[in-house]
């Protein structure tokens, strides 16, 4: 339904990112059962093609609209967590961080999720806190 949508309107933004939140479920779901880091690995195939249509869509979903569409961006970074392209997650996040005029609501949801990520990716306490106490 959400393809069909698309299709009559290929630019919208919210179309996007709820077809790249539906890939991210199928990809959470994929990451519950084991599956070898092997690319000859069906499940690790299927898994990387649902991964780079999730970030994909994500993509596209804030490209048109950086400023005000924060919560495509911070998908975007968690499905990069996931998939370990930290360098991606990364410039997201500073480039959040950056950005002036954020509304208060955006700035804790922003800083909660830098925070959490450099918790348990960078494995950095005293950066976590710092990031949790300035949302």
């Amino acid at each position: 339904l959400l393809k069909k949508g698309l299709e009559m309107t290929p630019h919208s933004t919210i179309l996007h990112h709820q077809i790249g939140l539906c890939y991210r479920k199928q990809v959470l779901s994929l990451i519950k059962k084991p599956c070898r880091k092997r690319p000859g690995d069906p499940a690790f195939q299927q898994r990387a093609e649902l991964i780079e249509l999730c970030k994909d869509h994500f993509k596209k979903a804030f490209e048109p609209r950086p400023l005000t569409f924060i919560r495509a961006q911070l998908d975007y970074a968690r499905i990069c967590s996931l998939n370990e392209e930290y360098e991606n997650v990364e410039e997201i996040y500073n480039n959040l961080l950056k950005s002036k005029d954020i509304p208060p609501r955006n700035k804790q949801e922003i800083c909660l999720d830098v925070g959490l990520f450099e918790l348990r990716e960078k494995k950095s306490e005293s950066n976590a806190i710092t990031h949790f106490l300035e949302g």
